[in-house]
């Protein structure tokens, strides 16, 4: 079986892992080839073929000096086959390594997670909470899940989730205009994709509460805590002050400000669930780099895989948990 072969192979069987010992053991038969043949692409078709277009394009420029298009789309296609040969080998050998990374990341962090959009689920949390009321179309939540983490004897889980929507916009800006020698006033349409990661969870019976770096402000009652360091970072808004006052307690700002490292935060506490959102990159992502070509780091990482960052955020959050109206008597399911 040669290496191109081999490598579907392997990435059809890392599309069906459900665990790191199954990861674990498609890598065994990774290693195995490797060491029977070796994991390195052959370039001799592409050097071959390279050679091939590089001639043609010469000839074209020798033999029909007037038709110098011809002999710039070979020489085009004599720079681009390399590129594109090494791009798409480089991409088999990559995305099952990531994949088998994957479910051991997944497993290592008590989590699942589900690729589909769902525009259903938009709406509604739209309904739910004033974050997800942003952007002017195609509002989804493009990647969504589920996570946990354990709090001394308790265990905490909690839904994640990434917010995809656009911003329209009217931008007007003044041209030259060549033809007739003058400057016209132009407006044009502007779209911008945008996306906010976070995680929801319960939160028992604590009314509704809004925490916002960019000035959000959903609720009548305006909050100051009487810390500058917390008060300068957040803007609070509350429907009942009362509730305000027993859940911003001094071990809670310090949680929330360290929250704050994060662009663009917004918690918001309503109706016994919370959502704390934000523009960061997207905290499910694995920053660890993987490739076939290197089988046995691969194995390696799959054997010591990295914690994605939702869960140091969510162990930042601990502390607000001890002022629910529980007390740590509800076990978030």
């Amino acid at each position: 079986m040669n290496l191109r072969k081999f490598a579907r192979s392997i990435e059809a069987q890392a599309e069906q892992a459900q665990s790191a010992a199954d990861a674990e053991r498609i890598l065994r038969s990774v290693l195995d080839f490797a060491a029977a043949h070796g994991i390195t692409y052959r370039w001799t078709p592409t050097v071959v073929l390279t050679s091939v277009l590089a001639l043609i394009a010469a000839g074209c420029s020798v033999l029909m000096p007037h038709e110098q298009g011809y002999a710039a789309f070979f020489a085009l296609l004599t720079v681009l086959t390399p590129a594109v040969a090494w791009k798409f080998r480089r991409t088999s050998l990559v995305k099952p390594a990531r994949t088998l990374y994957r479910v051991s990341v997944y497993e290592h962090n008590q989590m699942t997670l589900h690729a589909e959009n769902s525009a259903e689920r938009w709406a509604q949390l739209k309904a739910r909470f004033v974050d997800f009321r942003r952007g002017d179309e195609d509002q989804v939540i493009d990647r969504w899940g589920k996570g946990c983490i354990a709090a001394g004897d308790k265990r905490y889980s909690c839904e994640l989730y990434r917010f995809q929507y656009v911003d329209v916009r009217k931008v007007t800006e003044t041209v030259f205009v060549a033809s007739s020698n003058s400057y016209e006033t132009r407006t044009k349409t502007v779209r911008e994709t945008r996306y906010r990661s976070g995680l929801i969870m319960p939160f028992p019976r604590a009314g509704r509460i809004m925490m916002s770096t960019s000035g959000i402000k959903p609720y009548r009652h305006a909050w100051r805590t009487g810390s500058p360091s917390f008060d300068s970072l957040f803007t609070v808004t509350a429907e009942d002050q009362f509730n305000a006052a027993k859940i911003l307690q001094p071990a809670v700002l310090g949680c929330l400000k360290r929250t704050a490292q994060l662009a663009d935060v917004a918690l918001e506490i309503r109706d016994g669930v919370l959502c704390l959102s934000h523009s960061n990159n997207d905290w499910l992502t694995m920053q660890r780099e993987v490739t076939l070509e290197n089988p046995w780091g691969v194995l390696e990482a799959v054997r010591s895989p990295e914690e994605l960052r939702y869960r140091e955020v969510l162990r930042t959050l601990m502390p607000l948990f001890q002022f629910n109206d529980d007390n740590f008597e509800q076990v978030a399911q």
